[in-house]
């Protein structure tokens, strides 16, 4: 029997209608992986303030305006969300220049050993940085970071 007769047989029914939602449900999420609790952090690691810091992640926009003092400052985003094939990332530098970078994340999240625990995005000035975070099994409070930005 043809997959769409199937289909057409199986929707009238509650159970079938659950089925083909989450037939029709798994095609949107091809091009995105829903681990646990995972991070997102900031780092400014430069010697200039950095403003506007906008992370399109599959669903929030993270605004960030990241001061350099000691130790370098980070902020952290800890959530539920998917992670996104591609991650648009733009910042603003304190003397008005404006930066924008696509960063390839989803390919990543299993390329490290352990288990995946979120990204690191470094600013310094118009230079960024992304690292993927990986916790160890043998280990699980100590991490590994994998630079995967620029490769």
């Amino acid at each position: 029997m043809p997959a769409f007769d199937l289909i057409a047989r199986l929707a009238p029914t509650v159970a079938g209608a659950v089925f083909v939602a989450s037939l029709l449900a798994g095609c949107s999420a091809i091009n995105q992986y829903h681990p646990p609790m995972h991070a997102v952090v900031t780092r400014n690691v430069g010697q200039d303030r950095i403003r506007n810091v906008t992370i399109r992640y599959a669903g929030p926009i993270i605004f960030r305006d990241i001061t350099p003092r000691y130790p370098r400052s980070y902020q952290t985003d800890i959530g539920d969300r998917p992670v996104p094939e591609i991650a648009h990332v733009s910042w603003t530098m304190e003397d008005g220049r404006s930066f924008a970078q696509d960063v390839p994340l989803l390919r990543y999240v299993w390329t490290t050993p352990g288990r995946f625990a979120g990204f690191e995005f470094r600013f310094d000035g118009p230079r960024l940085e992304v690292y993927r975070e990986a916790r160890m099994p043998d280990a699980p409070l100590s991490s590994t970071y994998s630079r995967i930005f620029p490769d």
